[in-house]
């Protein structure tokens, strides 16, 4: 099991009430969100930079190593360029599960 640092020393906050984290994956303008509700979670790299150009030169770099990084993930992934957007992201998500029942 690889388990990430990025997370680190975030711990939950018993007065938040937001169901979604979210931190840098290391490149400016480029993250990491996490999300969960009783219906789905997900998690999504998000590539919002400044520049339009710049977050769709990552996304097609990325997009370029496609099967590799499913291969890595284990699974097919959301590639959403986004075109009419500035910004492009690439999402996993699960659906039908109550992630908060620990029996599902």
């Amino acid at each position: 099991m690889c388990i990430s640092r990025l997370f680190s020393g975030r711990n939950p906050d018993a007065n938040n009430k937001d169901h979604w984290l979210s931190t840098g994956a290391g490149i400016s303008g480029v993250s990491y969100s996490f999300v969960i509700t009783q219906n789905y979670a997900s998690v999504e790299l998000g590539i919002s930079k400044d520049s339009a150009d710049e977050n769709k030169k990552i996304f097609d770099r990325l997009f370029g190593k496609r099967a590799e990084i499913e291969d890595a993930f284990g699974s097919p992934l959301n590639w959403g360029r986004l075109d009419d957007k500035k910004m492009s992201r690439i999402d996993f998500s699960l659906h039908g599960v109550n992630y908060y029942n620990e029996n599902e």
